[in-house]
């Protein structure tokens, strides 16, 4: 009987002894995962050796996830824009002629002496104003790449279709103006002069021209250091051009096609030599709206002048032969 009793005490103890090492081994493991998830502060802490998740993702504490993309930034180039915000507007073909806008400055200067504006010099307010009237009266501003297609591939676009270009690359363009143009959702460009780019506190920056290149407005060459090409050697030409589109393409990588001449001055050498150079469109200073009749080369711009009221601007807009 005595021997009875010790079996079944050898049998109870060893049950015991195995249950007492399972509920030490479940306290351990659930105290150590608890510890370890109380000491994660970042869910790719765990992820991104596994899965090479980098700072583009973040922990969604939310929902049964550990992680969901961030916020990319958002671009709108001027080479994305679809062709959809045409829908159920009018279009025309190349017969048609387009206003193509000439700007400088997007700023205010008063001349002491004679309280007249410097006609370069477009104060913000009326900027705005000539901009909205665009907005609310049915324009739509094209890219040069859109115009360049209408007047070569006769590729239809709006019938109150219009271009908006600013010269020289004045840091104004991007303090004053970029903001109008982004709050109407309106597309432009600015023809940069390449060599005062951050060099020269009135003109952009390189990452200004950046920015305003991924939020809709297109960058073009205005050469290197603006110069009345017609009076340059053939050699020369080649050089402010060829330099500035190089520069161009180099910083925002894209194509850089498209020149406006400084003065609007040229000769036989300078078309020769932008062909040479890679640019397939030139824009001239002054003239009517922009046709093909002229030739892709030499499209005419519309200056707007400071000194210009807004009945000016209407009727340059309105009427093709102002």
């Amino acid at each position: 009987m005595k021997r009875k009793y010790v079996k079944v005490g050898i049998i109870v103890a060893v049950v015991l002894f195995i249950v007492g090492i399972g509920a030490v081994y479940t306290y351990v493991k659930y105290n150590s995962r608890k510890n370890y998830k109380s000491n994660v502060t970042n869910a790719e802490e765990v992820i991104a050796p596994l899965t090479g998740v980098n700072d583009n993702r973040i922990p969604n504490r939310g929902t049964d996830s550990l992680i969901v993309p961030r916020p990319q930034k958002v671009t709108m180039r001027p080479d994305t824009l679809s062709r959809d915000r045409f829908a159920g507007k009018k279009l025309v073909g190349n017969n048609s002629s387009v206003p193509v806008l000439m700007y400088h400055c997007i700023d205010k200067e008063v001349n002491p002496k004679t309280g007249k504006l410097n006609e370069l010099k477009v104060p913000p307010e009326v900027f705005r104003e000539q901009m909205a009237y665009l907005k609310d009266n049915g324009f739509t501003t094209i890219t040069l790449e859109e115009l360049y297609k209408f007047i070569v591939n006769n590729e239809q676009i709006p019938e109150k279709s219009i271009v908006i270009t600013l010269d020289d690359g004045y840091v104004d363009n991007y303090t004053n103006g970029l903001p109008i143009l982004k709050e109407l959702g309106l597309t432009a460009t600015v023809f940069i002069i390449t060599d005062y780019v951050d060099k020269n506190g009135g003109y952009l920056t390189s990452g200004q021209l950046k920015e305003m290149y991924d939020s809709g407005i297109d960058i073009e060459s205005h050469t290197l250091s603006h110069p009345r090409l017609n009076e340059k050697k053939y050699d020369v030409q080649v050089n402010e051009l060829k330099a500035s589109k190089e520069y161009l393409e180099k910083l925002l990588d894209k194509k850089a096609e498209f020149i406006a001449y400084p003065y609007g001055n040229y000769n036989s050498d300078t078309l020769k030599a932008a062909k040479e150079a890679g640019y397939k469109m030139g824009f001239l200073a002054t003239g009517p709206w922009a046709n093909k009749n002229n030739g892709v080369m030499l499209l005419r711009r519309i200056y707007i002048s400071a000194l210009k009221d807004m009945g000016s601007f209407k009727d340059r807009i309105n009427n093709s032969n102002y």
